[in-house]
């Protein structure tokens, strides 16, 4: 698996943040930094912890804009502050936790969505970094915490709740159902499927216990070690690679990534473009549905400085790239997609 032996496993990431807020024993009130652009799943166990949450704004790469954000560190000295790669896009974390060691913050790097294809000792410059497996691998629940080793003696408690076997049984019926429609050629059949899944109530579930955090399920550990990640992780890149190559820079605009090793594969390859709900019709049209973050992510306030991230809520969408996909599935995708009758992206 490609994670060190001393990383420690959650049921989920937002369990993991539950239990290591209240592991470093954070008091009511403390001050933590997120990023405009954040998902109800960090921001959810900060909150329900009584922590005060602080956004720092983002520019049109999905970079905190450096200058605001060091005077919130040396104005606010926030606790922790969270750094998001956001779609799977490398960026510069080394930067980030520089300026909030500076000011006595400690950092938690999300790569939710990023998969690395091999273990290793933590080399990340931030004091933890936390690991979204469900959104990556099909496994029913699981997420991964690394922690710098001065933070080895940190005591995360467990708890136990029914409803996290109910949560395992919605979310085993949703693989079920995510591989049957994957595996089913009619376009009406497909529709139905889909309209199953998002009806199953596992979110809503996992709201509801996620205050008492769980160990990853025995099931998700039995598929891990049975996982090929590595060719997972190769395959994805390639497909990832074909897009780069394949699409349109007039009709799709690019995030600048911060380098990138091979050994990471994003979510989904991600682009800007002017008009997504005409976007999504043209590719509903020819079988082709890509992913977009909507909902359960815009809670920033209404205010100027946040104005670029809320504009690339709206703009940004991921292309696929599935493990079950091929390179002649990918590039069918990028011909259609190369056919959407607009005229250009936003610069």
């Amino acid at each position: 698996m490609p994670w060190s032996p001393e990383s420690v496993y959650f049921a989920s990431g937002r369990e993991a943040l539950v239990a290591l807020t209240r592991a470093l024993g954070l008091p009511h009130g403390t001050r933590v930094l997120l990023p405009a652009l954040v998902p109800e799943g960090i921001i959810a166990p900060f909150l329900k912890t009584g922590c005060q949450v602080l956004f720092y704004p983002l520019d049109e790469n999905l970079d905190p804009q450096y200058p605001a954000f060091d005077e919130l560190l040396r104005r606010e000295r926030p606790a922790l502050a969270v750094f998001i790669h956001y779609f799977g896009l490398r960026k510069d974390v080394t930067r980030f936790t520089d300026l909030c060691h500076q000011c006595g913050t400690m950092v938690v790097e999300d790569m939710a969505h990023i998969l690395r294809s091999k273990a290793a000792d933590m080399n990340s410059e931030a004091d933890f970094v936390l690991h979204s497996l469900t959104k990556m691998l099909p496994v029913p629940d699981g997420a991964v915490l690394e922690m710098k080793p001065k933070y080895a003696t940190l005591q995360l408690q467990f708890r136990r709740d029914l409803r996290h076997s109910i949560y395992l049984t919605f979310r085993i019926g949703e693989l079920v159902l995510c591989t049957v429609r994957h595996s089913i050629g009619g376009r009406r059949a497909w529709k139905m499927l889909s309209v199953l899944y998002y009806l199953l109530p596992s979110y809503r579930v996992l709201m509801s216990y996620f205050t008492r955090p769980h160990r990853m399920s025995a099931l998700s550990r039995y598929q891990l070690r049975r996982l090929a990640v590595s060719e997972m992780v190769s395959h994805r890149c390639h497909l990832e690679q074909l897009y780069e190559q394949g699409l349109s820079p007039k009709l799709f605009g690019r995030f600048v990534e911060h380098g990138s090793n091979g050994e990471h594969c994003k979510m989904g390859f991600p682009v800007r473009v002017a008009d997504r709900s005409s976007l999504c019709r043209w590719l509903l049209r020819h079988n082709i549905q890509g992913v977009f973050f909507q909902s359960r992510w815009d809670f920033a306030p209404e205010l100027p400085e946040f104005s670029t991230a809320k504009q690339l809520m709206r703009e940004h969408f991921l292309f696929p790239t599935a493990a079950y996909l091929n390179e002649s599935d990918i590039l069918y995708v990028i011909r259609i997609a190369n056919m959407w009758p607009v005229e250009s992206c936003r610069p």
